[in-house]
């Protein structure tokens, strides 16, 4: 495996890797992009991460204890975070992630979560672009994320960028006019749930798709959700009609803890209505409190002219005219862990999804208790990494990522 950091006595081999980096960059890929069929085993990669907030950290604190595939990641850290990042399985992902450094801003605090979390830690850009990164991952706070992308893109480094790409127009137009290579990390798509239904799509069973019932993620998610199931282009002009409402709401649990005590309080609702040019249409329902509440579940419809597809109840016609009910199979392992928050406690990995004898899902990175969320932004992390090195195209064009965070800009002026 590549070395943490690389001896002064070899900086004139860094400038030129980091030159050859630079033009690599430049060159820009056609859209599209799926994870390899089989990954590269002992290939080692590395990539850096910049995080600027707790939740951000958790949606990207990756492990795996795969064997197939090894990527080292350095963690840069802003100031004022106080995470130890810790893994949902416990010491599980040495074997595939690994990292190289985290950057922050005082000599105290770097040495501080060096000695208490046995991480590397550096406090200078010089120090953290000598461990030869091939790639930027940002995780910060929203309304910096497209400036720091901005920063190591001009670097020569590729970046994988945290939702949404920009916060308003004016951010959305200056990362187009980039032609680096910057890969926003929306993960749904690579659910492993939400990946095996596009896959029965394709297979034609309910025709093409025109309509779509979601109730599952907010904003820039769903607009990515919407497009990917519909099979709508970025740019294709749509309408939207939308109303939102304030409903009082048994908090149950957040991302930290639970709540037993019956407290109520007003939790925001938010439905919309999107059409598209050539007679396509998605009605987006979303619960402010959906994400963690276990008395507010997640629902999808997918219609086309031969049937739907209704969370893991599919309804079709066969090719004698016959009415059809069949089940999407998801197999599960559950595994329990030591950790106190209530999200981690209990993880469900999905090892298995069927449709009658049609396999549309196994694990890509082998059984390694990873629950969807992980499972994703893992399989978008390598995605990223062989683009970076030239072996991929993009798991999310850049385009893309722009329409998606536009919706979500005129979701909001609609309200």
């Amino acid at each position: 495996m590549l070395h943490a950091a690389v001896d002064a006595k070899i900086g004139c081999r860094l400038r030129q890797k980091l030159l050859q980096r630079q033009q690599r960059s430049r060159v820009l890929h056609k859209p599209g992009g799926q994870l390899p069929g089989s990954l590269h085993k002992g290939r080692c990669l590395t990539a850096v991460q910049l995080f600027h907030g707790h939740a951000a950290a958790q949606q990207l604190s990756l492990i795996t204890q795969s064997s197939k595939v090894f990527l080292r990641v350095a963690h840069c850290v802003g100031i004022g975070l106080n995470l130890p990042l810790q893994t949902h399985g416990g010491a599980a992902g040495t074997h595939s992630f690994q990292q190289l450094q985290r950057l922050f801003r005082t000599q105290e605090k770097a040495q501080y979560m060096s000695e208490t979390y046995h991480i590397p830690a550096c406090i200078s850009e010089e120090e953290l672009i000598s461990s030869m990164p091939d790639m930027i991952v940002i995780a910060a706070k929203k309304d910096v994320n497209a400036s720091l992308s901005m920063h190591w893109l001009k670097k020569g480094f590729t970046v994988l960028q945290e939702t949404p790409a920009g916060m308003n127009r004016e951010e959305l137009e200056q990362l187009m006019k980039t032609g680096w290579k910057l890969v926003i990390a929306e993960q749904y798509r690579r659910y492993p749930e939400y990946s095996a239904v596009k896959k029965l799509l394709e297979t034609g069973l309910i025709g093409k798709p025109d309509y779509l019932y979601l109730s599952a993620v907010h904003e820039y998610h769903a607009a990515s959700l919407i497009r990917f199931f519909l099979d709508i282009p970025a740019g294709t002009p749509f309408d939207i009609v939308s109303e939102q409402w304030s409903f009082p709401t048994a908090e149950t649990q957040n991302r930290y803890e639970q709540f037993k005590d019956r407290r109520i309080s007003p939790k925001k609702r938010t439905a919309a209505l999107f059409t598209f040019d050539g007679n396509k249409a998605a009605v987006y329902d979303f619960d402010s409190e959906q994400y963690h509440s276990p008395i507010r579940s997640s629902h999808f419809r997918i219609q086309g002219p031969y049937g739907e597809i209704s969370d893991q109840t599919v309804r079709y016609l066969d090719e004698n005219g016959e009415v059809l009910t069949d089940l999407i199979h998801i197999n599960y392992r559950t595994v329990e862990t030591d950790d106190p928050n209530p999200n981690l406690h209990t993880i469900r990995e999905i090892t298995e999804i069927s449709f009658r004898d049609q396999i549309l899902y196994t694990p890509v990175f082998g059984i390694c208790s990873l629950p969807q969320d992980e499972t994703a932004i893992a399989a978008v992390l390598y995605e990223t990494a062989m683009y970076a090195s030239g072996e991929g195209e993009s798991p999310y064009p850049l385009d893309e990522a722009v329409e998606d965070a536009l919706t979500a800009i005129r979701l909001k002026e609609s309200l």
